[in-house]
């Protein structure tokens, strides 16, 4: 339903892009160079918008938005911005690099600028696809290769890569950033993507330069669905942010780490968090203490909660980027302190792959307390301004519940499968143990099992069984839980085309 129609979106690639139906009435190549041999700004930005007209399954993440198309400039200093304003446009995706571990240099400080200074903006890029490669952080080849200034830029988002299984591509860049921030931001799906290229054809299209455009594609998405579920209220790009990085999926050790930053981007939980108000919004100033009590209901096996703000563009000579620094505590009904996720940034390889420990971050402009099983009652929130020199700080707090609850989204009804062919079924459910159950049912009465998976796998590639109905149901089942779609879905042939259907 919310396809990021009404918000405006921009690549930043190799030039124009198309021709192709896909983008039919809603682009507008700002790019003069037509002269092309690479049909990579095709592939961003079918990724990020294609409207799916000539093949649906083709379709980009925002294929309501209009986009924009401009030629990529590796210092951030040409027209962006100026055009972003005058065309209202919310959303940038950049997929290109320039030096690999680059610090937090100038490209970075504009970035930071820009979107500092106008808060409804956001910046996305791709991690980069160096991950093999040793670019002087001090850890050997698999660390601190994020490639370019723009991409550390800490109110950006920058995307690692996955394969459609959620395992991470080797060649996917991971952090720290130079200064021991946590970079890549999120991972998204980037390998062997089905994407738009000229002339009104498809290519299939890789790399974290699939995976950028997907996550700026759902960015664009939920601002649109805020904007529908808040009587036209344009949200902050920081809200949005946060309550993307609070809801990933995670993957690898718990908590975040430097290959998947936060987690699987997960648009749907982010939604149900801003569709619920499942946030806060304040401001803060030096030594200042802001305290909220947070109820939460029995039931609840992990609770989340962020926070996240927008930070001013720090110092080139500085030993770190962060300008101010705010602290979130969270006390239980037991009066118990839990603090937020803290990486090692020592280069040392088996220090940066260590899981996340409790700690006090004073690197990163976001932070997160996660509590396994906690206890109902009564939570308190507490945010400092431990420094604060340009204040007052604006910040976000996002919080999520998590039950042992099973969500399947995908099919979620209504949608039609063609017999013999692939599907791959998705379930959102809290956690890797034990196993999933698989069944299904083309009546809604009788079911049949379809297979068992092991419990860190959240999705199946299930072949489509011969048959014809449109009353079918799958339902996924652990420890007493289930989900199913909400509605039917069909299964049935797909029609050949006629003589007669093609003159209609």
């Amino acid at each position: 339903h919310f396809d990021g129609h009404g918000v405006n979106v921009m690549t930043r690639d190799d030039g124009a892009v198309g021709p192709h139906i896909d983008f039919q009435g809603r682009i507008t190549n700002v790019s003069t160079n037509t002269n092309l041999i690479s049909n990579h700004g095709d592939g961003t930005a079918g990724v990020l918008a294609g409207g799916g007209n000539l093949d649906p399954t083709e379709k980009g993440m925002a294929s309501g938005s209009k986009i924009w198309v401009v030629d990529y400039a590796a210092d951030f200093q040409d027209t962006t911005l100026a055009l972003c304003l005058a065309a209202d446009i919310k959303v940038t995706n950049t997929s290109y690099s320039d030096d690999c571990n680059a610090g937090y240099n100038s490209h970075s400080q504009t970035v930071d600028q820009q979107l500092f200074q106008n808060p409804e903006l956001m910046h996305s890029f791709s991690a980069g696809n160096q991950g093999t490669l040793d670019c002087n952080y001090g850890a050997g080849n698999l660390w601190g290769n994020i490639t370019g200034g723009h991409k550390q830029a800490k109110n950006a988002l920058a995307t690692a890569n996955l394969y459609a299984d959620f395992t991470l591509e080797a060649t996917s860049s991971r952090g720290p950033a130079t200064d021991g921030r946590i970079k890549p931001d999120l991972a998204a799906h980037g390998q062997n993507q089905g994407a738009t290229d000229s002339d009104n054809t498809y290519q299939v299209f890789g790399g974290t330069s699939a995976a950028s455009p997907g996550t700026a594609g759902g960015f664009a998405q939920l601002i649109g669905a805020f904007k529908e579920t808040h009587g036209g209220q344009v949200p902050s790009a920081a809200l949005i942010k946060a309550a993307m990085l609070n809801t990933a999926n995670d993957l690898g050790n718990p908590g975040p780490d430097y290959k998947y930053g936060w987690g699987h981007l997960n648009a749907l939980k982010a939604f149900n968090v801003l569709k619920n108000n499942q946030f806060y919004i304040n401001s803060i100033d030096n030594d200042g203490t802001n305290q909220l009590m947070l109820n939460v209901p029995a039931g609840v096996a992990q609770m989340k909660v962020m926070l996240y703000w927008a930070d001013p563009e720090g110092d080139l000579a500085g030993a770190k980027s962060l300008v101010n620094d705010l602290d979130l505590t969270v006390f239980d009904p037991g009066a118990g302190l839990h603090l937020p996720f803290v990486l090692s940034t020592v280069a040392d390889p088996d220090s940066l792959d260590k899981p996340a420990t409790p700690g006090i971050d004073h690197l990163n402009n976001m932070e997160q307390v996660a509590i396994a099983m906690p206890a109902a009652g009564q939570y308190l929130l507490q945010v400092h301004g431990f420094e604060v020199p340009q204040g007052p700080a604006q910040y976000v707090l996002v919080y999520e519940f998590l039950t042992e609850d099973i969500d399947l989204t995908y099919p979620m009804g209504g949608e039609g499968f063609v017999p013999g062919e692939k599907e791959r079924i998705h379930w959102d459910a809290l956690g890797d143990a034990g196993t999933f159950k698989i069944d299904f049912s083309p009546d809604g009465t009788n079911w049949s099992n379809v297979a068992t998976v092991f419990g860190d796998q959240h999705h199946f590639e299930w072949d489509v069984p011969a048959l014809v109905s449109g009353n079918c149901f799958l339902r996924v089942s652990r420890n007493g839980f289930s989900g199913e779609n909400n509605k039917p879905f069909a299964i049935i042939g797909e029609p050949a085309p006629t003589l007669l259907s093609l003159l209609d």
